[in-house]
């Protein structure tokens, strides 16, 4: 195995490996009206395309590039392009696979939400408002389109005196999950949605 190599950017350090995982990152849970707000876009959307990036001038490190198909814009903010481009810093697909410790990488096929803070920008570690606080999935539940965390967990419900208490920052505070609550049903997308539009008004 080839040794680790670091390369040093704005964003700090990530060591290149043969084999993940590479350096980690600190991820604290934020509050889920704040990630909302702070947002440039908020997209229901397809993961389309992926695409490497290699090292490019300034950008000392590969990206992984996830095309958007975009469903719907959950704001009445300046629209994106009907497919922006979100980069994270990573390589999941060459021999030499590198990877940000934490980061959860979007797949091709799946449909989320996503809170961009960066849209078209390829020198950050995860384009997403709070990393994987800002990335969620959408899936089939009880016959409706629902919504889940980055990680798989049913989001069903809004309490802002709720804590995660999350060391991972995996969920942002705020919301109650089925982690949280044990069993419960996931929210409708539609209310997730009308959430979101009123946070960023």
């Amino acid at each position: 195995m080839k040794p680790c190599k670091p390369h040093i950017a704005a964003w700090g350090l990530l060591l290149v490996c043969a084999t993940p995982p590479a350096v980690a990152v600190t991820m604290v849970s934020s509050d889920f009206d704040s990630l909302c707000a702070k947002a440039e876009a908020a997209v229901h959307a397809t993961v389309v395309r992926q695409e490497l990036l290699p090292p490019q001038g300034s950008i000392t490190a590969p990206r992984m590039c996830y095309e958007l198909k975009v469903v719907s814009q959950l704001d009445s903010r300046p629209a994106l392009a009907a497919n922006p481009r979100i980069c994270y810093l990573g390589d999941l697909v060459s021999p030499a696979k590198t990877v940000v410790a934490g980061i959860r990488y979007p797949v091709v096929g799946e449909t989320g939400v996503f809170l961009i803070k960066s849209p078209n920008n390829d020198a950050v570690i995860s384009p997403l408002q709070g990393y994987n606080q800002g990335q969620f999935m959408v899936r089939k539940a009880a016959g409706r389109d629902a919504v889940f965390t980055a990680r798989g967990a049913a989001v069903c419900g809004f309490d802002a005196r709720l804590r995660s208490g999350s060391l991972d920052g995996e969920v942002a505070d705020g919301l109650v999950t089925e982690a949280a609550k044990q069993r419960c049903q996931a929210m409708p997308l539609t209310t997730f949605a009308e959430r979101i539009r009123q946070c960023r008004r």
